[in-house]
């Protein structure tokens, strides 16, 4: 059996991302997350991946209507089986430059594996630089 490493982009929504793991049954997951807005400060989307207790909200319009793990757990993913990458909120060559860089090193790690990304998360400029990434690599599955 191949392994498969997923690349993914993380946003708002969880549901999208536990639907390509869920699917895919990937050996690892790459998740690639914005970290706190410095303009802002309002926290970006590795909050989801990395936050303690319940940080992802169901939200119905401002009404929380839920509080959820974040989506390791829900997932059912080891601490081993995944890792997250901050990307720059909107800087296009930063975020290609650290999804090339944290992506190679995976190869290296998992050099047989069958690499797939998602895009369906996170920021039009994350959607960008992961399709950027894997058109240049050649070998990473849309």
């Amino acid at each position: 059996m191949t392994e498969t490493v997923l690349l993914c982009t993380v946003g708002g929504s969880h549901q999208p991302i536990l639907t390509a793991i869920q699917e895919l049954a990937p050996t690892f997951v790459l998740f690639f997350a914005t970290g706190r807005d410095p303009a802002t400060g309002r926290a970006g989307s590795i909050e989801t991946i990395t936050g303690k207790g319940h940080p992802i909200e169901m939200r119905r319009g401002g009404e929380v209507l839920e509080r959820l793990p974040n989506i390791p757990t829900q997932a059912g993913l080891a601490e081993d089986r995944f890792e997250v990458v901050e990307v720059p909120t909107d800087d296009l060559d930063g975020a290609v430059a650290a999804m090339t860089a944290a992506t190679a090193a995976l190869r290296q790690r998992f050099p047989a594996a069958a690499f797939v990304a998602d895009y369906t998360g996170g920021t039009k400029t994350m959607t960008a630089a992961l399709v950027m990434t894997a058109l240049e690599a050649e070998d990473i599955q849309l």
